[in-house]
């Protein structure tokens, strides 16, 4: 294997800060840095392979595999199929199984052939695993089934056939049909999952076509879950199984991938006596559009459990319902199950001819969740004389409400609530301060920037939130002063949050929010574009033993740089990290 062969990794890349940026405002969740994946060069594996084959200590050998493992190129296979070969450790030789067993989907083992001596192996792990990546890389279905005919271990079965069902149509049918009479039950579910997977029809397989009436659940589950996963085929037994006395059958079932001969299943299952069949039903009817499957689904808003009716809610949503349906969730704005999966509805359908009935609904309600569901609906139906309403419960003892009530304003954009959702920049609750400062950003007005740059400013603990969700919002607002400015670029460069008496950088994603906002606000302001011009300077010829020098600062500095040339950033890998070998001497026993 020369070094031109392509190396076995997934693409790792930094997150595209433009593409949140221009959304949200950055956080620690959205703006992660993802782990660099590892690698091992040619020439260290083959330095691997050289040590493993002059040790005798077992142990070490099995540290060895390790490093390997995770090697992200081609050439750990070569090494590893050929430890494999000469290696008469069991506990060595499951790890290289295992090892080999990481690199399924990424590179073919060369030597599939090698893997058969393992087949008799006392260890189960070993044979388990042998006969796995024997079918995987030939396809041979007839040894593997042969080599299964006298296998015990619960553990081979159930891997080796789960790994059968999953590429079926290399089975024979006689060799599978063979299983069938199986007293282990293990085995002949599976042979039940890789028949029905792999039959051209299912309903006409007399072996399927009794099992509805098995007496074995676990026979009606392989069978249910088989066919469930079928794009076609098998709509007969599906429908038998659709009244087994088995909840996890039914469930099974009504998970089914849409197919018109199946509706009339599922319908039926969205009536389940169980509520965890009826929340399957619901959420898989979302694949319908018809309006006997919008009717039922509205229906079963007044669904007794929660779950259910959330379900409902989803698949609604998929459909979107026309007029009809709008008329019918307004009647369930008076129902106390629906209500508040109605008022959720009708406000991301956009039902304004709803307004009035769910601002009703919001002086009425007294349940927090159906109080949030109504600003919400008010906000997106953009129903405008609701606002004061709305600004009434910005005291609501609900962090969950209050946030409602400064998105809902922003939604409204009305300029009589500005000074109120100012206020709540410095709410108690860190969620409700970042909602109510990214709000302020959505409307965009610069009357909001005395409250941001106070927002901006601040070092209090638990407070780099609310200083990135400033920075987002006063890059909306515009119209920076020079203090604005400053502040902006002391977050980029300097050492400004003090922790236990030494002053730090501020939070990664604070920094990158501060370095955007400079670009953007750049773009009109003269002064903004000279210190997004600094800081580029000053982090990209940062020294190694530089703060300023860290990769992820960089990476942040790199995309605004391109931002603020083009509008555009483009993707850029995550640099690999190579395993280290750590093998410490081990004393052998005498």
């Amino acid at each position: 294997m020369s070094m031109a062969d392509p190396v076995i990794l997934v693409t790792v890349l930094y997150p595209l800060l433009t593409q949140v940026w221009v959304k949200e405002p950055f956080n620690a969740k959205n703006l992660a840095v993802p782990s660099s994946p590892s690698y091992l060069e040619e020439q260290v594996i083959r330095e691997q392979i050289d040590y493993y084959r002059k040790i005798k200590d077992s142990r070490l050998r099995r540290q060895i595999i390790k490093p390997l493992a995770a090697a992200n190129h081609p050439e750990a296979v070569f090494a590893l199929e050929n430890m494999l070969a000469s290696e008469s450790d069991s506990k060595v030789t499951g790890d290289l199984l295992v090892a080999l067993a990481q690199y399924r989907d990424k590179k073919k083992i060369s030597k599939p052939s090698l893997l058969k001596k393992h087949f008799s192996s006392p260890d189960a792990k070993i044979r388990g695993y042998a006969m796995m990546l024997y079918f995987d890389k030939s396809g041979d279905a007839a040894t593997v089934l042969k080599q299964l005919r006298t296998e015990e271990s619960a553990f081979v079965n159930n891997l080796v056939w789960s790994a059968l069902a999953g590429n079926a149509g290399k089975c024979g049918a006689s060799d599978v049909k063979s299983f069938l009479d199986s007293k282990n039950p293990v085995v002949k579910a599976g042979a039940i999952k890789v028949l029905a997977s792999q039959s051209q029809n299912p309903d006409t397989e007399t072996e399927l076509a009794k099992l509805p009436e098995s007496a074995n659940a676990l026979d009606r589950i392989a069978l249910a879950e088989a066919l469930k996963n079928r794009k076609t085929g098998g709509d007969k037994l599906l429908g038998k199984l659709a009244d087994d006395k088995n909840r996890s059958v039914r469930s099974l079932v009504a998970e089914a991938k849409p197919a018109p001969a199946r509706k009339k299943i599922i319908l039926k299952l969205l009536k389940d006596k169980d509520w965890e069949v009826r929340r399957a039903a619901a959420l898989t009817l979302g694949g319908y559009n018809s309006d006997d499957v919008v009717k039922a689904l509205t229906d079963s808003l007044k669904d007794q459990e929660r779950p259910v009716r959330e379900a409902a809610v989803v698949s609604l949503l998929l459909i979107k319902p026309g007029a009809g349906a709008i008329s019918d969730l307004q009647d369930l704005l008076d129902n106390p199950n629906a209500r508040k999966s109605a008022v959720e509805l009708l406000g991301k359908l956009g039902a304004k001819s709803a307004a009035l009935k769910i601002l009703q609904v919001l002086e009425e309600a007294s349940g927090s969740e159906t109080v949030v569901e109504a600003i919400m609906a008010l906000g997106r139906l953009d129903h405008k004389p609701a606002w004061q309403k709305i600004l009434d419960k910005s005291g609501d003892s609900s962090p969950e409400v209050r946030i409602a009530v400064a998105e809902a304003l922003a939604m409204l954009k009305m300029k009589q609530s500005f000074k109120p959702l100012a206020k709540m920049f410095s709410d108690k609750n860190t969620d409700v301060a970042v909602a109510a400062i990214a709000g302020a950003g959505k409307i965009g007005n610069p009357g909001f920037n005395r409250a941001l740059y106070r927002s901006l400013a601040s070092n209090r603990d638990m407070a780099s939130r609310q200083r990135a969700a400033a920075a987002w919002g006063l890059a909306r607002t515009g119209k920076p002063n020079s203090a604005i400015i400053r502040r902006l670029k002391q977050i980029c460069l300097e050492k400004i949050i003090t922790v236990e008496g030494e002053k730090m950088h501020d939070g990664d994603y604070v920094r990158a929010a501060a370095c955007f906002a400079l670009v953007d606000l750049g773009k009109n302001n003269p002064s903004a574009a000279s210190a997004a011009d600094e800081v580029i300077k000053a982090v990209s010829e940062a020294p190694p033993e530089n703060d300023l020098a860290n990769t992820t600062l960089k990476e942040f500095v790199r995309q605004m740089d391109e931002y603020r040339k083009n509008g555009k950033t483009e993707a850029h890998p995550v640099p690999v990290t190579k395993p280290v070998l750590k093998v410490s001497r081990i004393q052998e026993s005498n």
